[in-house]
């Protein structure tokens, strides 16, 4: 297949996944557990979304679901680090709709050529930095709340954990079940980092192609 399509197919895949992310939790976390109560099981799933989180399931025998923003007072500890990381998610989405034009400005000789190129190599790179970047400060800005969280509580109980909270946490004893980690957006991110360069790598090679194979005059 020609890279040139390869390329400007790739980078319609990017755009779409990072505005797909938009729609899709960052971060989930569960808890079930069972009880010897009359309906009496618990089966809770939260879901945390750029602007708002969810909390759905059974709280022994009561069914919940909640949705909120990050701007009530229970929520405004994650409001920083969901507002930046959707930032940061713009500015890939907007890099990746000008890495288009520059591929499809290329691919369907629109404008000059050489200059179409350029811009959808440049933006194609900015987009893979970009949507890099939105994972890993999320990663690192939500993880610091999660640990920054359970040390308060835990302090305040003049408790001692053998648990490591962090991104990533399971914790299964006695029938109940608890488990966090982050949610499919986190995952599409990096996914759609790696397509940007790969498509960028499409079109600076495609371009290798035409300089071997057009006749000079």
């Amino acid at each position: 297949m020609d890279k040139k399509i390869v390329g400007l197919v790739g980078i319609v895949i990017t755009l779409v996944l990072i505005l797909v992310a938009f729609f899709m939790p960052w971060y989930s976390y569960s808890m079930k557990g069972e009880s010897s109560l009359p309906g009496g099981s618990l089966d809770m799933n939260y879901n945390f979304y750029l602007t708002k989180a969810e909390t759905k399931g059974s709280f022994y025998g009561e069914e919940i679901d909640i949705t909120g923003n990050y701007s009530n007072s229970s929520l405004s500890s994650l409001k920083s680090v969901f507002d930046n990381t959707m930032y940061l998610n713009i500015i890939a989405l907007i890099f990746s709709v000008i890495a288009l034009v520059g591929f499809l400005g290329f691919s369907f000789n629109f404008g000059n050529p050489e200059t179409m190129k350029k811009i959808g190599v440049i933006f194609g790179f900015l987009t893979l930095i970009f949507a890099l970047i939105a994972p890993i400060y999320f990663m690192n800005g939500y993880g610091d709340l999660v640990e920054e969280s359970y040390s308060a509580y835990i302090s305040a109980g003049g408790l001692e954990s053998e648990f490591d909270f962090g991104f990533w946490f399971s914790y299964s004893e006695g029938g109940s079940e608890m488990s966090m980690g982050p949610g499919i957006a986190w995952y599409i991110m990096f996914i759609a980092g790696i397509i940007a360069l790969i498509s960028s790598i499409m079109l600076i090679l495609n371009k290798k192609e035409k300089m071997k194979l057009e006749p000079q005059y």
